[in-house]
């Protein structure tokens, strides 16, 4: 698989270099000399582009805390972003600059005040319908890309490929051809070209946030919003992201930005400034001109030299240390009365292309998986060794009535054993879910095309483990007596519990903010099964309504059941001439049959599934719904 995407990723890399003949070699090189092309062709692509911007009007959020204290994170925000410029967000650490872009993107409900996106009026072609995700019509989200101070990846790809899949991802209806030359234009003028062939995991953290914002603009949005770009970058990191981020904003994408102490270069960069004291409020908003100007005169009144400190810092300084506000008549006035005409929808995606898009998914989960193969070769391991030390306990097993009890205690011991140890694969699933909140903040794509793919994704893998643990203990043991038959239906049962176990850990995973509380509530679900799966506590011994339920609700009490009936079941008899259907009936499994507990675990799978959907579509709007009835109250 790695030969065939590294091939497939050569051939792209020659198709970005077909824009031109001349200047498309150049638009490639690693050195800065491609931005004048890069820049002309990402003009040529935003030229359809809606060109939408975002104004912000007395925005409040308020955080209710124990009891009846509160703290309010931001007080009457408002300000402006024209589409086509750069608005730099400044403020000291705690001034509420994150919180106002999880705001602005809608993670977070303000108390008081709104957001709006409105169209350029110069603006009138029609809209292409490019890739992306749903959200609703006017909504910022929907327009919007966000990145982050810390972004999720899978570590073990490429630049390449990471890009490469992204834009699979995100622009599924594109050609090939297409997505080749933009891929190829991106990686130039983000200066990624030479570390195209590197993995994510040996990346320095100034190409990792270019990275980051690469990702985030293959789609073109319209608005760009950037947590801290230059946090941890040294000078010269720092001034060439800005400058990245200043290329789509004269090509007409509206940036907003977060940053704290800009030096002189990046400052210049700006073409509104948004100014934040420690109180989360803001204290000054105008254009780059008016925010020197402001600072000359507070030198001015100050009767003090800025000594190297740049426009920023001085205004930060003077409001951080003096107890006079800045002069009224030098603040710019925000103007907010705009046309707001619902910006139009342009991040649908086709239904032709959803196929494209979840075979994306599906093969950048697959070549990762391969990659990262510590996992797999650990479970696979883990299963060689179990099943060997349950050949060399109970090998001497014989067809007679007196090693029944050990024939049960074996398949308990090796069915609770093998499905516990699917807890091996939270580490990833918790990894995966970084990644997909950031991609589905940013609308790469639905939530259903994601289950679709995680529901497809470790298939191959456990079909691998249920049969080699099927080959070396069910065969080894030597309970195998009558045929194949009888090993396929076993590998097929585990089979099933595996896939319903790791349904149920996704699930479990995709609601844990860390590993650690997955770790302890899948080892509680493993534990629940292991009590209930019919051996340690029989049915007939629960007296309450609700530890009958419980005991039918857990899945593993049906794959143990499955594997005792495919074992004594049948018209199976012993060597000392009693039916195994004799041993089932003091189980209480007479009257169940084998496909009936398959069904029940496909299920139960199912319904774990469903659930995943659930939570992952309608988790966010059933906690804003909650959130702003807390606000009311």
């Amino acid at each position: 698989m790695e030969e065939d995407e590294s091939s497939e990723h050569k051939s792209l890399i020659g198709l970005a270099a077909a824009p031109s003949t001349s200047s498309s070699s150049s638009s490639l090189s690693p050195n800065g000399g491609a931005d004048a092309t890069s820049d002309a062709y990402i003009r040529s692509l935003y030229a359809s582009r809606p060109r939408v911007g975002v104004c912000c009007r007395d925005l409040n959020y308020i955080v209710y805390a124990e009891g009846e204290s509160t703290r309010q994170l931001l007080e009457r925000i408002t300000f402006h972003a024209n589409p086509g410029t750069m608005t730099a967000i400044m403020g000291a650490s705690g001034s509420g600059k994150s919180t106002l872009l999880d705001c602005l993107i809608g993670e977070k409900q303000p108390t008081q005040g709104q957001v709006h996106v409105y169209r350029d009026p110069s603006w009138t072609e029609d809209v292409p319908q490019l890739g992306g995700g749903g959200g609703g019509q006017g909504s910022l989200q929907h327009h919007c890309a966000y990145v982050q101070q810390t972004s999720a990846f899978h570590e073990q790809m490429t630049v390449l490929e990471t890009m490469d899949h992204s834009m699979r991802i995100q622009l599924p209806d594109w050609q090939a051809y297409d997505r080749a030359i933009w891929l190829g234009h991106l990686l130039a003028l983000l200066h990624l070209t030479l570390c195209q062939r590197t993995r994510v995991r040996f990346l320095s953290g100034g190409e990792q946030r270019r990275l980051a914002v690469g990702i985030a603009l293959i789609s073109l949005p319209s608005v760009l919003l950037v947590d801290e770009p230059t946090s941890g970058l040294d000078s010269v990191n720092a001034n060439l992201l800005i400058a990245q981020l200043k290329h789509f904003a004269n090509a007409g994408c509206t940036v907003i930005l977060t940053i704290h102490q800009p030096s002189t270069r990046v400052f210049e960069q700006f073409d509104n400034v948004l100014l934040m004291n420690a109180k989360a409020s803001m204290f000054f908003y105008g254009t780059r001109g008016q925010t020197t100007k402001l600072a000359k005169e507070v030198l001015k009144q100050q009767c003090v030299a800025a000594e190297g400190m740049s426009v920023p810092e001085i205004l930060l300084e003077h409001d951080s240390r003096s107890r006079h506000p800045l002069p009224a008549d030098l603040c710019s006035k925000c103007n907010t009365e705009h046309p707001m005409r619902s910006a139009p929808s342009i991040r649908q995606v086709p239904s032709e292309a959803l196929f494209q898009q979840c075979w994306a998914l599906l093969r950048r989960n697959w070549l990762n998986q391969w990659r990262d193969r510590n996992v797999f070769l650990t479970r696979v391991i883990l299963y060689t060794v179990l099943s060997l030390v349950s050949v060399v306990l109970f090998s001497d097993m014989t067809n007679t009535l007196q090693d029944i009890d050990r024939r049960v205690r074996w398949h308990y011991w090796f069915t609770t054993t093998i499905v516990a140890t699917s807890i091996a694969c939270m580490p990833a699933l918790i990894a995966e879910r970084a990644v997909y909140v950031r991609e589905t903040r940013n609308g790469h794509y639905a939530p259903g095309s994601y289950v679709l793919m995680v529901s497809i994704a470790n298939l191959p893998y456990l079909v691998c483990l249920s049969s080699l643990s099927t080959l070396i203990a069910y065969g080894g043991i030597g309970v195998l007596h009558d045929g194949v038959i009888n090993a396929v239906v076993y590998c097929f049962m585990l089979l099933c519990a595996l896939n319903c176990a790791e349904a149920n850990l996704s699930l479990i995973s995709i609601q844990c903010q860390d590993l650690i509380s997955a770790l302890v509530w899948g080892a509680g679900m493993t534990s629940i099964n292991v009590l209930f799966c019919g051996y340690i506590i029989r049915e007939d011994e629960l007296r309450s309504i609700f530890t009958r339920l419980l005991y039918k609700l857990m899945f593993q009490r049906y794959y143990f059941s499955a594997v005792l009936i495919n074992d004594l079941g049948g018209g199976r008899m012993l060597d000392d001439g009693i039916a195994g259907s004799v041993i089932l009936h003091q189980l209480d499994l007479d009257d169940t049959s084998i496909w009936w507990c398959a069904t029940v675990l496909l299920v139960a799978t199912v319904i774990a599934r469903v659930s995943l959907y659930i939570c992952l579509a309608w988790w966010r709007t059933v906690k804003a719904y909650l959130c702003s009835c807390c606000c009311e109250s």
